[in-house]
């Protein structure tokens, strides 16, 4: 009796009707998802096959792009390896022969391991000078052990260890990533501007920038979704709502209209001879034909009095499902009604009371004519 709402549709944050929308909504934006990750992906394939072609007459010249260069160990380990870079260009090769649509040749084959090479050192220097740095910053401090790993043997002799771990891992975690982004930028940078990829360079570009700008713009479209989609989503709720407020309204005028109905039955009813009146000598059914007494002008009084009683209720006028009415007349229906229900009292009330004149004038006569029929049988007996 706390007045809350316990109603199961309320129990999860809104009733059934609000869920569903949203249910619909859900489902509609993970479809577009699928089907767009489904296009990229098909897109992606596509391009593999265009550029498979191109792959046998590139690799031999990445190789001869490649020439002599062999990187030490160290390098190797640090940043990437012949297998790695001619696995590397002959993939960019041909997925830039297959955008361009034509076969790249040997001076554009050597600016694209050239810009791989230098990439490849610019990478093996960045991790190069990360052990590097942590080494110095090892070197200045290892000497220093705090007491705690004075304790024992262990603790003692991995102490370097740990400090030089405790420097490199913030290093190659801070520091690293922003050389290595800005040995990118700067390497793409000559990548595009070298002159023998002049007819190149702009038709990858563009055709790279499109496909990702597109693709980007189709998977926020498909995650979130834009104001005109909020906007027919709100017009769909107040749509519906404005529906289920018009079949509430026809109920309520449904139920408006029965009234008049139920009235004028009751009315009929009442105007209805009673079974259970039959006995009383006001009763219609009671009412004989007879003349020269007054218990039978009595009779015909009350029963034309009766009959008089039986009001018409007016019949209410009732527009098409859902539709209001108008103000006015509705004012006008309920002032008429109270001056209705009046006058229904007051008729019922009158009734009443010529009801009871008439039982109160049959009684003092049927006194008068008992009294009459004692003194003439006095009489006769005297």
């Amino acid at each position: 009796m706390d007045g809350s709402d316990r109603s199961p549709g309320n129990g999860n944050g809104g009733s059934p009707s609000q869920q569903q929308p949203q249910q619909r909504t859900d489902l509609i934006y993970a479809d577009r998802m699928r089907d767009r990750l489904a296009e990229i992906n098909k897109r992606i394939a596509d391009l593999k096959e265009r550029s498979r072609p191109y792959v046998t007459n590139l690799e031999p010249r990445i190789n001869t792009a490649l020439g002599t260069y062999h990187s030490s160990s160290i390098w190797t380990l640090l940043g990437t390896g012949n297998a790695q870079l001619r696995k590397q260009g002959v993939f960019l090769g041909a997925l830039l022969s297959a955008i361009n649509e034509r076969e790249l040749e040997q001076p554009q084959a050597d600016a694209l391991v050239e810009q791989m090479k230098g990439n490849a050192r610019a990478s093996a220097a960045i991790g190069f000078g990360s052990l590097a740095l942590a080494g110095v910053l090892t070197a200045r401090r290892y000497k220093v052990v705090p007491p705690w790993a004075l304790r024992n043997k262990l603790t003692h002799t991995v102490w370097p260890a740990m400090l030089f771990l405790g420097y490199l891992v913030p290093v190659s975690l801070f520091l690293s990533p922003l050389f290595r982004i800005n040995a990118t930028k700067y390497y793409s940078r000559q990548f595009l501007r070298d002159e023998r990829l002049k007819g190149w360079n702009l038709d990858m570009k563009n055709a790279t920038r499109g496909f990702n700008d597109q693709h980007h713009a189709q998977l926020a479209h498909a995650v979130w979704p834009t104001s005109t989609e909020q906007q027919g989503q709100g017009q769909q709720q107040s749509i519906g709502g404005q529906a289920a407020g018009g079949w509430e309204n026809a109920g309520a005028y449904d139920n408006t209209s029965s009234t008049p109905q139920s009235q004028s039955q009751q009315s009929s009813w009442d105007s209805q001879p009673s079974a259970f009146d039959d006995a009383s000598p006001v009763a219609p059914s009671a009412v004989q034909q007879q003349t020269g007494s007054s218990w039978a002008r009595l009779r015909g009084q009350a029963a034309q009095g009766q009959a008089a009683r039986s009001p018409q209720p007016p019949q209410a006028a009732q527009g098409g499902w859902g539709e209001p009415e108008d103000t006015s007349d509705q004012f006008q229906g309920s002032s008429t009604g109270t001056r209705d229900r009046g006058a229904y009292s007051s008729t019922d009330f009158s009734g009443t009371s010529e009801k009871e004149k008439a039982q109160r004038e049959f009684d003092r006569l049927l006194e008068q004519e008992r009294r009459g029929k004692d003194q003439s049988g006095a009489w006769g007996g005297r």
